[in-house]
C-alpha cells in the first residue's frame, strides 16, 4: 500500500562536523496505528518471508535516492543500508546490489552494508561467502552494534570489514559507566589499527562528542547532529555541509 518509506540520518565526520554519508532507516506509516516501530514490524516481516522484497524495496529506494541528491548537484556521499539475514542467506541480494548499482549509475564505493553484531553476523558459509561477494563489488562492508555480540574479534579476523560502528550503549545511556568507555576507547584503537572507519553511535551531547574525538573516533552519528528525516529535508538541510 505504499506505507513504507525511508528516512536518512546523517553521519558526520567527528572532527569537521561535515556529513560523509546517510543511514537509510526505514519506516511504517500505517493510515490507522500510526507509526509503527521497525523493531516490531522488521522481525515479522523477516518470520514471514516479507523482508526479502523489503530488503529489495530498501536498496533500490536508497540508491535511487542516492542518484537524485547528485544530480541535483549535492556532493556524493556515502549511503548505508541495512542488511538483514534473510537476505545474505537467500543467495541473490549481491545481484540485487549490482543491478541497483547499474541502474542508477553509482560507483561501488558509495554504497555501505550494515551488518548486526546481533542478528546478522554468524559463522555460516553462504553467510561468509555473501559477504566476501559483496565486498567483490567493491561497496563497503560496515559491523553495526560492534560491541554487543558475541564474537566480535572473530569478525574482524574472518570478514573484510571497512568499518565498524559503536553500539550507542557505549556512548550514551543512564548505565554506560566508566568500564564502558575503557571498553569502547579500546574498540576505536583496535579499529585504527585494523585501518577500519569508527562510527560512533547514539551521540547527543557535545561532552560525547568531544570524548569521541579524544578517543580518535573517525565519525559520529545521533540525535546531537540530526534524527533521521524525510529524503528532501535532507537535501535541503545537509548538502552544503556536505560540499
Amino acid at each position: 500500500n505504499n506505507d513504507l518509506t525511508l528516512a536518512y540520518q546523517p553521519i558526520n565526520d567527528a572532527v569537521t562536523g561535515k556529513v560523509v554519508a546517510a543511514e537509510a532507516l526505514l519506516r511504517w506509516h500505517h493510515p490507522v496505528e500510526g507509526m509503527i516501530s521497525p523493531g516490531v514490524f522488521v522481525p515479522a516481516a523477516e518470520n514471514t518471508g516479507l523482508m526479502h522484497e523489503i530488503g529489495d524495496f530498501v536498496i533500490a529506494t536508497a540508491c535511487r535516492q542516492l542518484r537524485e541528491w547528485i544530480d541535483s548537484g549535492m556532493q556524493p556521499i556515502r549511503m548505508a543500508i541495512n542488511l538483514s539475514l534473510c537476505q545474505l542467506l537467500r543467495g541473490d541480494v549481491v545481484s540485487t546490489v549490482k543491478a541497483a548499482l547499474r541502474k542508477n549509475r553509482l560507483e561501488p564505493q558509495w554504497l555501505e552494508f550494515e551488518l548486526s553484531e546481533r542478528g546478522v553476523l554468524n559463522q555460516k558459509a553462504e553467510v561468509v561467502d555473501a559477504i566476501r561477494r559483496l565486498k567483490a563489488l567493491g561497496v563497503r562492508i560496515s559491523i553495526d552494534d560492534f560491541g554487543t555480540g558475541q564474537a566480535a574479534i572473530a569478525y574482524l579476523k574472518d570478514l573484510p570489514i571497512d568499518v565498524i560502528k559503536i553500539d550507542r550503549s557505549y556512548i550514551s545511556g543512564a548505565d554506560r559507566s566508566e568500564r564502558d568507555e575503557a571498553i569502547a576507547s579500546g574498540m576505536v584503537a583496535l579499529a585504527q589499527r585494523l585501518d577500519a572507519t569508527v562510527v560512533a553511535e547514539g551521540v547527543e551531547t557535545r561532552e560525547q562528542l568531544q570524548m569521541l574525538r579524544e578517543w580518535g573516533s573517525h565519525e559520529c552519528q545521533g540525535f546531537y547532529f540530526s534524527k533521521a528525516v524525510p529524503a528532501e529535508e535532507f537535501r535541503n538541510c545537509f548538502a552544503d555541509s556536505a560540499k
